[in-house]
């Protein structure tokens, strides 16, 4: 995996220099990332101990001084009103103003995993020692006198390198003299950032540490073709990124918990309707449908408890969920109103079958018993007309005929109802 050289510059004021000092000695500002166990092993690189002291007092020379020259070059020119108006003046600041200020303030770095990973306990020591050392001589070579401090920091997730620029630079004029002045823009390597960028890409190449992305380059080769605009990288502030971390963290946090809450909620609703569900079907408690006169209830069953302590469990298990609880025990009371109202029509329907079929026998045997009585009336009409044949029998001279006779057996031969036969006179 490739690694790339970080070089950042940023405008410093002078009176911001307390705070650079501050910092460095771990006094204030931003310190929940620091590993203080490890803060001993930081160290100054470039500069005295002092060196804000002694830049400060510079400047403050450096503003007597263009003054004195400002004065004499005045009166070199005979302008003597112009040396009294400097005068009353007084001191002015050796520098133009610029909103980034006339200091800047630098750090130099690679990414953690270049040297081993994060924290000091992870790194190689022989890569520190090369990057501190290679991080010096670019410093020296590049910006020589006008580096003031640098100093290694060796208590966070990867060794960097803070340092400070006083860009001095001699202005002479006749109107003012020799001055000396505070100039960024006088020194290449901070006039131009990429410039800045190729050199210290340079220093490092050989320990297999590339150079920044060329976005500058990319942007103008984007604006000769007439090419959307590649988009510009925002660097946020450690500082500002670790605040922003640590509000995402509370936040994440925040949801957690409030999740783990409404769980918890959840998981208590879920094991008080387990509980409310199970005394409905013990009958413990009963469901009662609302009328006029009262809402729907829940009310204590056959078999409610009589053990205080499994009563007030019930109770809070209830009180945790009787929403739930409640809609359930409708929803059975629905079923279970429904499955007897199904099984009533059930009954009803068997009831009516059963009423029509007795219905239907009782009329069978209505017909039965007036087709007997048809019976035994036609087989009396049978034997009342036999009984008179046979009276006139002997009137008619049928006596001893033969088809006659056969004529009788075969009637003697009928069953009417009863069983009996009619038997021949």
């Amino acid at each position: 995996m490739s690694y790339r050289i970080v070089l950042r510059l940023k405008g410093l004021f002078p009176n911001q220099l307390g705070r650079v000092q501050m910092h460095a000695k771990r006094a204030g500002g931003d310190l929940d990332h620091i590993d203080h166990s490890k803060t001993s092993l930081n160290e100054i690189l470039i500069g005295p101990q002092d060196w804000v002291d002694q830049l400060r007092t510079r400047i403050a020379r450096a503003s007597e001084a263009n003054l004195e020259e400002e004065v004499a070059a005045c009166l070199i020119r005979k302008r003597p009103k112009d040396a009294r108006m400097a005068t009353t003046r007084g001191l002015k600041e050796p520098w133009k103003f610029t909103r980034h200020g006339p200091l800047r303030e630098g750090i130099l770095t690679v990414h953690h995993e270049w040297f081993g990973g994060a924290g000091a306990a992870r790194w190689d020591p022989e890569k520190v020692a090369k990057f501190q050392n290679r991080a010096v001589a670019f410093l020296q070579e590049c910006y020589g006198d006008i580096c003031v401090h640098a100093r290694i920091d060796m208590d966070e997730e990867a060794p960097h390198v803070h340092f400070v620029l006083a860009p001095w630079h001699e202005k002479i004029s006749a109107s003012r003299g020799r001055q000396q002045l505070l100039q960024p823009s006088s020194h290449p390597l901070i006039a131009s950032y990429e410039l800045a960028q190729d050199v210290v890409a340079d220093f490092f190449a050989d320990l297999g540490i590339l150079r920044g992305e060329r976005r500058a380059e990319a942007i103008r080769q984007a604006r000769a073709d007439a090419l959307p605009l590649p988009s510009q990288p925002v660097h946020i502030p450690p500082a500002d990124w670790r605040r922003q971390q640590a509000l995402n963290l509370a936040k994440a946090r925040k949801a957690v918990e409030a999740e783990k809450a409404t769980v918890s909620e959840r998981e208590t609703r879920i094991a008080g309707l387990e509980r409310g569900l199970e005394s409905i079907a013990k009958c413990e408690i009963i469901y009662v449908a609302p009328t006029r006169e009262h809402p729907e209830r829940l009310e204590r069953g056959v078999a409610f408890p009589k053990d205080r302590a499994i009563r007030d469990e019930l109770k809070q298990a209830l009180h945790t969920s009787h929403t739930d609880v409640m809609k359930y025990a409708r929803a059975l009371s629905g079923a279970a109103q429904s499955l007897l109202a199904e099984k009533q029509t059930a009954l009803q329907r068997d009831r009516e079958a059963l009423n029509q079929a007795q219905q239907n026998f009782l009329d069978q045997k209505e017909q039965i018993l007036v087709a007997r009585q048809k019976v035994t009336r036609r087989a009396q009409g049978i034997a009342a007309d036999l009984r008179r044949i046979a009276e006139m029998r002997q009137t008619l001279g049928l006596e001893g005929h033969p088809e006659f006779d056969a004529l009788m057996a075969r009637y003697a031969q009928t069953r009417p109802t009863g069983g009996r036969k009619i038997a021949a006179p």
